[in-house]
């Protein structure tokens, strides 16, 4: 049996002709960011590819992902979650970085300054455009377990 799509996968780009239909309103789509801290989100999950460059980034984002949806099961707050995934406030001085209690700590990537080559070389720009965009049409109940899905998707198309 062929794996499910993710709720991002659907296509559901409105059309011309259906688009009043299936368009969400902008102040129902600003909401929704703000309140699942999307923006927020997707600069960390950018910050983190860019600093720590993980060979198979989509499994990155994947297990990322799972951290911050156990971390919600746990009852902790997205917002706060968010600032201990942020690779500023915690790299260390040994070259390395603790994520999160319980997840190995990830070397810093080689040659930070050619991070537009790894976005670029792994399809990283257009998927993470492509996932943000999708949450903001579709607005699942639970955009992280979408997320989740999506990269897994994505994980089997190009890290094959």
């Amino acid at each position: 049996m062929p794996p499910r799509k993710s709720v991002l996968n659907k296509n559901k780009q409105p059309t011309p002709s259906n688009h009043a239909i299936n368009c969400p309103s902008r102040s129902r789509i600003h909401g929704y960011i703000a309140q699942h801290h999307l923006e927020k989100l997707f600069e960390d999950l950018t910050a983190f590819l860019v600093f720590h460059k993980p060979p198979k980034p989509y499994k990155f984002l994947v297990a990322h992902m799972d951290k911050i949806v156990q971390g919600l099961r746990d009852g902790k707050a997205a917002e706060g979650l968010l600032k201990q995934f942020d690779p500023v406030l915690t790299h260390t001085d040994d070259g390395k970085t603790p994520i999160m209690e319980g997840m190995p700590a990830l070397p810093i990537g080689e040659n930070p300054d050619h991070y537009e080559e790894y976005l670029e070389d792994n399809k990283l720009r257009i998927v993470l455009e492509e996932a943000f965009r999708g949450l903001t049409v579709a607005l699942p109940g639970d955009p992280y377990q979408a997320l989740i899905e999506f990269f897994q998707e994505q994980s089997m198309v190009h890290e094959q």
